[in-house]
């Protein structure tokens, strides 16, 4: 299972598994209000289909980033 961490103070969010840790939004290094940007993340939330919902706040909004199926078909 991973744990998801909204980092406020890096304007970031990562995923945390098995001590790995990785980016998953915010992840340029500058903040600002580009669709890849965040500033003072605060909270997230998963909806059922795997979207991913972050409380920007400083941006004044909720960041929508969906899901990308990566997965194997046969």
């Amino acid at each position: 299972r991973y744990i998801y961490i909204a980092d406020n103070m890096n304007n970031r969010t990562v995923r945390v598994k098995d001590r790995q840790w990785k980016c998953i939004t915010g992840c340029t290094g500058k903040t600002g209000s580009g669709m890849n940007q965040l500033v003072k993340p605060t909270s997230l939330h998963f909806d059922s289909q795997g979207n991913l919902y972050v409380t920007d706040e400083k941006n004044y909004r909720v960041q929508v980033f969906t899901l990308k199926n990566t997965g194997c078909r046969k």
